[in-house]
């Protein structure tokens, strides 16, 4: 992150309300849209990711939105952590973060049941979120 780390860490916890005692470590892992801090505090362990794709409020509270009904279906996935206001993005000069609980992450498995993980990828595309603006036909078209 860009800023003060101790600075970082203090806007996090009192944003998103995630408890006293804080520790960030990391990052801790690192994907195509951004990389993912450790942020353990007194009310337990949360995920910080640093997104390297710009994001406006709008569009991230929309997927905030779609992630929560995509978890309510019943995909295993990571809540998404909201501030006070419901806001799920926070600008840290320049570094926009995002915050989820923490979940473990465990080695590959190419023993999955494979009528599960058609299940789990089902339900995913079961999913319908309205869109506020035109819809990119990759997400239409087959």
């Amino acid at each position: 992150m860009g800023i003060d780390r101790e600075e970082a860490v203090a806007a996090l916890v009192r944003h998103f309300s995630l408890g006293d005692d804080a520790i960030l470590t990391g990052p801790v892992a690192r994907g195509e849209q951004g990389q993912v801090w450790r942020l353990t505090t007194s009310l337990g362990a949360w995920a910080v990711k640093e997104l390297f794709v710009v994001q406006t409020p709008a569009d991230a509270r929309a997927d905030a939105a779609f992630q929560d009904a995509v978890r309510a279906a019943g995909v295993p996935m990571p809540r998404v952590v909201r501030a006070a206001d419901g806001d799920v993005l926070l600008d840290l000069d320049s570094d926009l973060v995002r915050v989820y609980e923490w979940i473990d992450i465990e080695e590959p498995d190419v023993d999955l049941d494979p009528a599960e993980v058609g299940r789990v990828v089902a339900t995913l595309h079961r999913v319908r979120v309205g869109s506020s603006g035109p819809v990119d036909p990759w997400h239409t078209d087959p």
